[in-house]
């Protein structure tokens, strides 16, 4: 089709966050924008070049031309722009920096543009960048505005793939030796004087831009692979804001094949008995030269036949329907661009500037009153006044957003995280218990309920697949979605499901103990339905927290590192520390372990917060990590001021009440083995085979003692799975089973120890979590349990859904 939309796009590369790289060296990251082709699948892509971090193989379609970019600006005492540039030094050029390598560039052969190049150094890096880039894309007006007789639903959009690449290159590269001081300015200078220095692409992100042509404007965070854990924060503006007519180019005189064969065998003579194409009559004629010609076309095609031919020869309104269409898209991205420009001036500048931007302003555009253009001739004239006053506008909040763009993010920061947590509410499913004081929480309030949950979570997945949610935000990044899935083991049967029917769905239980509500400001207080609370809200203190992260049995502080470093994305403030006390003996004594990760704790305390600065202390652990903690508590407390800073204490998956009634056979054998060759004292220890009595045995004791403590926290979460083998569903949940209240013998000391550790908390501390997680993989691992087991400190979707939707257990 000869008429074509310009998509005006606008890339900001804000600021770069080191949460969790692996290596030191020279970082620059890319950007590009393109169309793939119809039919191909930009999510697996993106999915299959993130994960391996490499680059994602673009798709040769309609790419987007970058053609200008500027570095943020800043305002002089007198209210003057300027350009905040690096600081010039002798011959005009940069003066280099840390963070600040090499500027910025476009590349025309690659159709990319490169932000500037920076070092990094250390760990929890921010590098500061502020680099603008200008894309303009072209794309014909059926990807835009789909004809009336096609689909008008999801599926049938036109998507933009953005590609944000990683580019790293090691310090050797940069003819720097590794054991130069990284604060020197020698390293500097060799890394930034060769010019053959390569940087190869690490790690890509692909986000996918769902309804461009009613214009975006939104803040994205791109996190990279957990190979290379790193994030950038990054601002998209997208507006339609314009239609240009394009004549194709002209037809060569293309021979047939039936005619060059023709001439070849018999010559002149028998090419005379050869037929010409035939061609349509008046065709030449049929083909619009301008654009008024087009949208009478248009307009020609959308009319109705009339009994009166005198009356069907003046188009009505309704018969300029087709030609509108294209009007209404820029009068949509039009108003769209006018209210955000208007949000950023009212929002995010000082009055003095406000104000004199209003009186520099002067858009001739209205909207109509009336029923709108009635010919075309009045719809190419809208349709002109749209375009001057959308480039107007336009170029005018490119000025602004170099001045503001800092405000600018945070706004819609917390916008994308309002989004984010509804999003992630659609797998969650939330039950209030009311209970009262002489209700005990270590019994269930419903036998078997984690059968109804999986039956509630089939029928969410179903739902997702045939009937996804309408996606909340417009830029769409393919990887938060991405469902890691083992090579060479075949999918389950039935439905493969994808994107959000592939999510773990989060069923919770809380409790209320029926009185008033907490006072506003409390420190336990709650979410309400009217305003959650999110992650950008300021803290309510004063001070550091502290959040250690316990590893399980037989496992390292690697464990919890993607743990960590999604929480470390989310609130960068607060502290963390992976323990890594118990890697060498996760078999012995849990007692011992748990002094020893006390000490650790204390050490931390004292070289990280000293005296005041700590503030709250909580903790997150897996598997044996939860018992480990609270053997470590009762000697933590002990110091002084340690008591009341205790703040979340969220353990995933722990076996809690031990191994006593466990259902799976494949985990007792497994179990017996360990406990008989490799004499592992902490199983002796949970199957309370450590002593003939009972009330003697390590873990009826850690009850009792740490019991008295667990209150003392403002939050107690407690994650279980049903498919969870490894350790038993009550278990985790801390709730007695229908299996031990019938047995005679050790069902009273099992209830016994339930209660000691969650009869003293109040109702509305206690949260219980059943996850149901998406395991398609036929393995051993998922046949014993262990694949539920591993993934609550594997699966990032998981992660990402406790941190936003229970972001007030880690403020």
């Amino acid at each position: 089709m000869p008429l074509h939309g310009v998509i005006e796009v606008l890339i900001h590369f804000d600021e770069f966050r080191n949460v969790d790289l692996y290596h030191q060296g020279l970082y620059q990251l890319r950007a590009r924008l393109s169309v793939p082709r119809q039919g191909t699948s930009s999510e697996s892509n993106a999915s299959e070049g993130s994960v391996g971090g490499g680059t994602a193989e673009m798709d040769p379609g309609i790419f987007a031309l970058p053609f200008n970019w500027f570095a943020i600006r800043s305002k002089d005492p007198g209210g003057r722009e300027i350009f905040k540039e690096p600081e010039l030094v002798t011959g005009g050029h940069p003066k280099p920096s840390f963070h600040h390598v090499k500027q910025a560039s476009i590349s025309d052969s690659e159709v990319a543009f490169y932000s500037r190049s920076f070092l990094v150094r250390y760990c929890e890096e921010q590098v500061p960048l502020g680099d603008f880039c200008q894309f303009r894309l072209e794309l014909p007006s059926e990807l835009l505005i789909p004809e009336p007789s096609s689909s008008a639903d999801r599926a049938s959009e036109t998507v933009i793939a953005c590609d944000i690449d990683l580019l790293y290159a090691e310090l050797k590269a940069c003819g720097v030796n590794s054991n130069i001081n990284l604060k020197s300015e020698k390293m500097l200078n060799e890394a930034t004087k060769g010019s053959g220095v390569e940087l190869k692409v690490a790690s890509t992100v692909r986000l996918l831009l769902h309804h461009i042509e009613g214009g975006i404007y939104e803040y994205v965070p791109v996190i990279f692979d957990e190979a290379h854990f790193s994030s950038v924060q990054i601002l998209i503006c997208a507006t339609l804001s314009d239609f240009r007519f394009r004549l194709p180019p002209p037809q060569t005189g293309a021979v047939s094949d039936s005619t060059s064969d023709a001439i070849s065998e018999g010559g002149e003579e028998r090419s005379r008995n050869v037929e010409a194409p035939s061609v349509p009559p008046c065709a030449s004629l049929a083909e619009p030269k301008t654009l008024e010609e087009f949208l009478k076309l248009k307009v020609a095609n959308g009319m109705t036949t009339d009994a009166n031919p005198e009356e069907s020869s003046v188009p009505s309104p309704k018969t300029c329907a087709g030609s509108t269409a294209y009007m209404d898209a820029m009068e949509r991205a039009y108003s769209h661009l006018e209210s955000f420009f208007c949000e950023v001036t009212k929002r995010c500048l000082d009055g003095r500037y406000e104000k004199s931007l209003a009186e520099k302003l002067s858009i001739p555009h209205k909207p109509p009153e009336g029923a709108g253009p009635t010919n075309v001739i009045e719809i190419m004239a809208t349709m002109n006044v749209l375009a001057v006053s959308s480039f107007e506008l336009w170029h005018r909040l490119l000025d602004v957003l170099p001045l503001c763009c800092r405000e600018v993010c945070e706004r819609l920061r917390r916008v994308w995280e309002r989004k984010t947590i509804e999003k992630f509410s659609h797998c969650n499913s939330c039950v209030t218990q009311t209970v009262d004081s002489s209700r005990d929480l270590a019994f269930p309030l419903e036998d078997d309920i984690w059968e109804a949950h999986k039956a509630a979570a089939d029928r969410v997945r179903e739902t997702f697949f045939f009937n996804p949610p309408k996606p909340l935000c417009l830029i769409e990044d393919t990887t938060q979605l991405a469902i890691p899935v083992k090579e060479g083991e075949p999918p389950a049967p039935g439905h493969h499901y994808t994107g959000m029917s592939a999510m773990p769905i989060i069923f919770e239980q809380k409790y209320s103990n029926g009185a008033s509500s907490p006072r506003s400001g409390d420190i336990s207080e709650e979410p309400t339905e009217q305003r959650k609370p999110m992650a950008t809200d300021p803290k309510p203190y004063r001070g550091s927290h502290l959040i250690v992260l316990v590893h399980g049995f037989q496992g390292s502080s690697y464990d919890m590192r993607l743990f960590k470093d999604n929480l470390a994305c989310v609130f960068p403030d607060s502290l963390f520390l992976c323990s890594s006390c118990n890697e060498e003996d996760t078999e012995g004594n849990i007692a011992e372990m748990g002094q020893r990760l006390a000490d650790e704790v204390a050490c931390y305390i004292a070289d990280w917060c000293p005296g005041s600065a700590l503030t709250r202390l909580s903790f997150i652990s897996h598997s044996l990590g939860g018992l480990i903690v609270r053997a470590a508590l009762p000697a933590l407390t002990d110091q002084p001021g340690i008591s009341e800073k205790l703040f979340t204490f969220l353990s995933l998956s722990a076996p809690h009440l031990g191994y006593m009634y466990n259902s799976n056979k494949l985990i007792e054998g497994g179990l017996w083995v360990l406990k008989r060759w490799r004499k592992s004292e902490c199983l002796h220890q949970l199957t309370m085979a450590d002593s003939d009595i009972p009330e003697e045995c390590y873990l009826y004791r850690l009850a009792k003692e740490s019991g008295q403590i667990l209150p003392r926290f403002h939050h107690v979460v407690l994650a279980s799975s049903c498919q969870d083998q490894y350790a038993g569903f009550d278990s985790a949940r801390i709730e007695v089973s229908d299996k031990a209240r019938q047995e005679p013998t050790m069902g009273s000391v099992y209830t016994e120890m339930a209660r000691s550790l969650v009869s003293g908390i109040a109702p509305e501390k206690l949260i219980r979590l059943d996850v149901n997680f998406y395991l398609p993989e036929r393995s051993l691992d998922s046949l014993i349990g262990r694949a539920a087991h591993i993934q609550f400190i594997e699966n990032q979707p998981l992660m990402k859904m406790i941190i936003h939707n229970y972001c007030f257990l880690f403020q």
